[in-house]
Formats: structure tokens, sequence, C-alpha cells
């Protein structure tokens, strides 16, 4: 389940929304399409889709276009003004 926080910096008026993600217990990864899914990004998978291969997705800073491409723990998504870090549940270590 992803936990969210939201800040505002009144001085640039943007607001940027930060999104911690926690793989579920055994697995090492979750595919791109999914993340954006299940941390509310994107409503469904087609809508997914389209976000990566407009290039509007960046992973690690990088544009990533590989809509399945294995997020890992520690891989920051960044769509817009969201920011979804990723994180090892913690028994996976």
């Amino acid at each position: 389940m992803p936990s969210v926080v939201c800040c505002t910096d009144l001085s640039y008026f943007c607001i940027m929304q930060q999104i911690q993600f926690t793989l579920r217990e055994g697995e090492d990864f979750i595919p791109l399409m999914s993340l954006l899914k299940a941390a509310g990004a994107a409503d469904t998978g087609g809508e997914a889709g389209q976000m990566i291969v407009q290039g509007d997705v960046k992973r690690n800073g990088q544009t990533e276009t590989r809509k399945r491409a294995k997020i890992v723990h520690g891989d920051k998504v960044q769509i817009g003004q969201v920011t979804i870090s990723v994180l090892a549940d913690s028994h996976n270590g």
C-alpha cells in the first residue's frame, strides 16, 4: 500500500507529491506499468502505457520507455510532479 506525502513550496508555486511504494513480501521487483497503477499515478494499464511510450516517465532521472521495466528497491520513478520511491518489504532484506 503506497503512502503519500504532499509538499507545497509557495515560493516556487509548485506542488510535489512524494509516494513511497513498498514491494510485496517475496517480490524483488514490480513492472513499471503495474507500479503506476498501484501507486495511483494511472487509472488504467492503458493510461500507464501511454505515459510510458510518450516519454513522460523517468526512472532514476532517465526517461524509461519500457512498459515492463523491472522497478526494484531504491528506484525513483517520476511522472510530472509525482515521484514514487520504491522500497523493499522489510522481510525482503
